[in-house]
């Protein structure tokens, strides 16, 4: 049996081209889901403070 290591974190690296319409739009909305997480450690970092996203959704 083969061990697995657990991984931690995941890289987006470009997409050039996407044939399938819905399928560029899951992508586009995980990048920017994955850009506002960056931006948003980056930006609180630099402030000194953590940043935690309202789970609920009205915090924006």
């Amino acid at each position: 049996m083969v061990k697995r290591k657990e991984i931690k974190q995941v890289t987006l690296g470009s997409i050039q081209y996407v044939h399938d319409p819905q399928a560029a739009e899951k992508w586009f909305a995980l990048y920017l889901e994955c850009l506002h997480e960056k931006i948003m450690n980056s930006s609180s970092k630099i402030d000194e403070q953590t940043y935690i996203e309202n789970e609920e959704g009205g915090g924006d």
